[in-house]
């Protein structure tokens, strides 16, 4: 069998009008390169290809997180949890501080009504006495309209 060996830039370049006989030619040659290399390379080839190229992919990773590790990622972890600290005693500062004012507030309510209940009595005392005196001066000019008036009439009687 004869084998005529032409490059990609080359091969590009004669079907490049042609897209459909260029997707024939890769789906046949990935099946006769995959049956060509099966054939060719060693039992356990594969595996350990694989196992190479997981070990190098675990090789950037772990060489990633060595840049993320170090000072970065501990100012990054020490930010976060200073955060959620933050949040969490502002939260709690923030309901002991309401809780403590309402109980200052209702102590001093309850200290202050008392004295309020003895001030609105007295105001209502003060105020009863002002009404009932200026009833009892409107009562007491009403009577003395009356006799001055009774009294004009008598000596008007009298006149007569």
């Amino acid at each position: 069998m004869n084998k005529i060996v032409i490059d990609t830039a080359t091969l590009k370049a004669l079907l490049g009008g042609h897209p459909e006989i260029e997707v024939e030619l890769l789906a046949v040659a990935r099946e006769k390169v995959a049956e060509e290399l099966k054939r060719k390379l060693p039992d356990g080839y594969a595996a350990k290809f694989a196992d190479d190229i997981m070990a190098d992919l675990k090789q950037r990773i772990n060489a990633q997180m060595l840049n993320w590790r170090g000072d970065a990622l501990s100012d990054r972890v020490r930010d976060m949890v200073r955060g959620c600290v933050y949040d969490v005693l502002n939260a709690q500062t923030k309901a002991a501080a309401e809780q403590t004012a309402r109980d200052v507030a209702e102590k001093a309510i309850t200290a202050m009504l008392p004295r309020l209940e003895e001030r609105l009595s007295q105001h209502q005392d003060a105020l009863i006495k002002k009404i009932n005196g200026l009833v009892g001066e409107e009562i007491e000019r009403q009577i003395n309209a009356r006799l001055n008036a009774m009294m004009k009439l008598t000596e008007g009687l009298q006149n007569a």
